[in-house]
């Protein structure tokens, strides 16, 4: 099926046969060169009934002009439901910019090859489809639900499963929910996830005395899901301290570029550049802070940082790699899952899925498999409303439906578990069911690992009752 594209050419910045390239791909492209054209050209496909879900891809070279011009779309308010690709120069410093008012965005800096502005139109595509999804309940039949489950929330990789057994995670709760709430420090110093010794604390908690109130909710958090990774990893007491440490140095030493600060995530190849900027930006932090010498091995984690970030290093399985990889990890993590100083369980579902498929160099299993976890108890900490959309809660039948279903568990001879807190072996003794009424589960069905980590990945997209009725041992 064709998909439609509109193109706002503000400046010659896209590359050659790239018209050629999208139509072969399946795109029928129309060019305007304002955006009172691309206005025009949209009105004129919705008279026509040509106009379908539509992607912008917005070619702007001058980074004030770039403003204007996503000023201007914001009014005409036609393409806010569709996604959006900003290609210019120090495009990515829009991107959070950009998610604010759009469905889904992203931004390349130019020059850019042909392959990443397919790859990057390639990725808007399937998820705004993803995401749309979950704004309409659809009503399906209970055999379908349940294919679906085993279909599209596929199993976690083997090789996480056994980390999982190696840190015994399923028996453990990391806290995730607390990474999920929004929170404000009042004082960083009394803050659970600095340093224990005194000296230390105090010498991050001055970092956040130049940090405006966003920027210190960001810092705050960046050491919070380390603090949670690095404490489920079993390091060292001393590592662990260091670890502290180096993440209080590593997080406020982006706050030092407004560019990186801004920055969405940097997992993707053609962020390879921008890693490498990264790179260089620690370096500076460290050679700007000599004193971190005298904390043990904070110096050694730090740099380590920069060197698997860099991918001048490979992350082994020594203590101070696998620190160096749980505050890097924390840091490209927050980006991609908070939006709007919120926890975005959507974000989240995608950012599991592509590390699923995708090797990322500086995430070691141990860490990766912690990672799932965490994240996995922020988006089922809530479950009755993190991602249930407006229009589902003000469907009557669904709720009532949820609250009949929350009652019947908790009135039943039967042990209510929160889905975080499911371990294998537990036999189900209801169908488990989502907000809107599809049965995921079969009652008298035995939990194991795998079935419990799809029940995570499900959770975060589309809501699950909060408590699971389970068999007494």
């Amino acid at each position: 099926m064709t998909q439609q594209l509109f193109i706002i050419q503000l400046s010659e910045n896209l590359p050659r046969g790239i018209r050629e390239m999208l139509v072969k791909k399946g795109f029928a492209s129309t060019i305007t060169e304002t955006v009172e054209g691309f206005t025009a050209a949209v009105n004129e496909a919705a008279i026509k009934g040509t106009r379908k879900d539509f992607i912008t891809l917005l070619c702007c070279e001058d980074p004030k002009d770039q403003q204007a011009a996503i000023d201007a779309l914001v009014e005409h308010k036609l393409s806010l439901q569709n996604p959006l690709l900003l290609i210019g120069r120090d495009a990515e410093q829009l991107e959070s910019h950009l998610i604010k008012h759009f469905i889904l965005a992203t931004a390349l800096p130019t020059p850019s090859a042909l392959g990443d502005i397919l790859r990057s139109i390639a990725h808007l595509t399937k998820y705004t489809e993803r995401i749309r999804q979950q704004k309409q309940p659809v009503e399906t039949d209970e055999k379908e639900s349940t294919k679906t489950f085993y279909e599209e929330f596929r199993a976690i990789p083997e090789t996480i499963i056994s980390q999982f057994d190696t840190l015994r995670l399923f028996n453990k709760d990391l806290g995730g929910a607390r990474y999920a709430t929004i929170f404000h420090p009042q004082k960083l110093e009394d803050q659970f996830f600095l340093p224990k010794i005194p000296e230390r604390s105090a010498f991050v908690a001055d970092f956040s005395r130049s940090l405006n109130e966003q920027q210190i909710s960001r810092f705050s958090r960046i050491q919070l899901l380390s603090s949670l990774i690095l404490s489920a990893l079993n390091l060292p007491e001393d590592i662990l301290e260091d670890g502290l440490t180096a993440a209080g140095i590593y997080s406020y030493g982006f706050f030092q570029s407004a560019k990186i600060t801004a920055h969405g995530e940097y997992l993707s190849h053609h962020k390879i550049p921008l890693r490498k900027e990264i790179c260089s930006l620690i370096k500076d932090t460290i050679i700007a802070r000599r004193e971190i010498e005298q904390f043990g091995e904070t110096a050694a984690i730090v740099k380590k940082i920069s060197k698997i970030i860099g991918e001048e290093e490979s992350t082994d399985n020594d203590p101070i790699s696998l620190a160096a990889s749980a505050i890097a990890t924390a840091d490209v993590v927050d980006r991609i899952v908070y939006n709007h100083n919120a926890f975005q369980p959507i974000a989240a579902y995608c950012l599991l899925s592509k590390l699923k498929r995708e090797k990322v160099a500086f995430m070691h299993p141990l860490v990766l498999a912690v990672l799932i976890k965490i994240l996995s108890e922020g988006a089922t900490s809530n479950a009755s409303g993190l991602a249930i959309t407006k229009k589902m809660k003000n469907v009557a039948r669904l709720t009532h439906a949820a609250s009949e279903i929350e009652e019947l568990i908790l009135k039943q001879e039967h042990i209510a578990v929160r889905i975080r807190e499911l371990v294998p072996g537990m036999r189900v003794s209801n169908p488990v069911i989502t907000y809107d009424g599809r049965a995921v589960l079969d009652e008298t069905v035995v939990l194991d690992q795998d079935l419990i980590l799809r029940l995570w990945q499900l959770s975060t997209v589309r809501p699950l009752q909060e408590y699971v009725a389970v068999e007494k041992e």
